[in-house]
């Protein structure tokens, strides 16, 4: 599934949040969009989610324009992850995964077999089957969150966009649950994630995207856009780019007033 934004703009009323955003995501990558605080991220979610209207640009799944599609429809190619939060209903576990059967049934109708199956099989998928009768409330950050991916898998949609999914979770739970994300891109579906962790770009995204000052300062294949020098340019602070171990992290080189 072929998702490509075109000269993209939008302001909340006189303020200008972004402007001529251009990008495409392609069936089976990975992107990851990083940028500080109010550089426009969530309003781009909001866009391509239908949740705003657009100033200008356009927005197609696979060539189809977004303002042509119902909301059902919608949720049927495109699928939300947010961020974690602590403030969950009482559903199952189970119950939780269901709903996201609920875009491909008729108004008045309730799930069936079909769907029960899909939600069993969303949650085995990420191995949290055992989970099923657990209330959603009960269970740990981490496993929350696989349970909302385990939602949007049911879902059936083909694009996942997600915000900051690993905010609030643990160092370990932060790995766990990148490292489920990435693994379904070799399924074919289309990733489009924000993160203020830049390591998780350079470890687990093929394409990265720096939104700065309302507009794309990078775009392009991680190796090439992930740049001590635009990394700079978007926290406002030296950071250096090393590789250890064959892998590479981010090291902040603050000055150290300290010294003499």
């Amino acid at each position: 599934m072929r998702l490509d934004v075109k000269n993209l703009s939008f302001a909340y009323k006189d303020h200008k949040v972004l402007d001529d955003v251009s990008f495409s995501l392609n069936e089976g990558e990975f992107l990851c969009l990083l940028g500080k605080n109010g550089a426009g991220k969530s309003t781009l979610f909001k866009l391509l989610l239908g949740f705003l209207k657009k100033e200008s640009g356009e927005i197609l799944i696979e060539d189809k324009k977004l303002e042509t599609y119902s909301r059902k429809l919608l949720a049927r190619e495109i699928a939300y992850i947010p961020q974690y939060s602590s403030n969950t209903f009482d559903y199952t576990v189970f119950d939780t995964v269901l709903m996201g059967t609920t875009c491909r049934i008729d108004s008045l109708g309730s799930p069936k077999k079909r769907e029960k199956r899909i939600a069993m099989e969303a949650l085995e998928r990420f191995n949290i089957s055992h989970l099923s009768h657990k209330l959603a409330s009960s269970i740990s950050g981490g496993e929350r969150q696989l349970v909302i991916l385990a939602r949007a898998i049911a879902q059936g949609s083909h694009i996942l966009i997600l915000d900051e999914p690993t905010a609030n979770l643990d160092y370990g739970n932060q790995f766990k649950v990148m490292n489920t994300i990435s693994s379904l891109k070799d399924m074919g579906y289309s990733i489009i994630l924000s993160t203020h962790n830049p390591e998780q770009a350079l470890w687990f995204s093929d394409k990265v995207m720096f939104l700065n000052d309302n507009k794309i300062l990078a775009h392009g294949n991680t190796d090439d856009v992930m740049t001590s020098e635009n990394l700079k340019t978007i926290y406002d602070i030296p950071i250096d780019i090393i590789e250890k171990n064959g892998r590479k992290i981010c090291f902040p080189t603050l000055e150290n007033k300290d010294a003499k």
